[in-house]
């Protein structure tokens, strides 16, 4: 689906949202909106299901942007595992457990 789409989309389920919550509408009419607010949900997951995709097949590195799917999905780049030296006196401690 098209970007453009996809921002008509959202202006209309945004006015649909606002009119749910303005004016005293039947239940056939809550019923629509409410199916509505489904298929668009499905199409904005499939739109970022493909979204990759597009990405990858556009970039000039294809490891490169696989990659940073990767990263993106999984979350932050690197987690780093710091260790933390406490001085109590001479003494060094390496651990918290220690301390409790």
């Amino acid at each position: 689906m098209d970007h453009s789409r996809i921002e008509v989309s959202s202006k209309r389920m945004q006015f649909l949202n606002i009119l749910k919550r303005i004016t005293n509408l039947s239940r056939d009419s809550l019923d629509c909106i409410k199916m509505c607010q489904i298929i668009y949900n499905r199409v904005i997951k499939e739109h970022n299901k493909r979204q990759p995709n597009s990405y990858v097949l556009k970039a000039k590195n294809i490891t490169k942007a696989m990659w940073q799917i990767i990263y993106k999905e999984v979350g932050n780049c690197i987690h780093y595992d710091y260790k933390i030296d406490l001085r109590n006196g001479h003494e060094i401690i390496q651990t918290l457990k220690v301390l409790s």
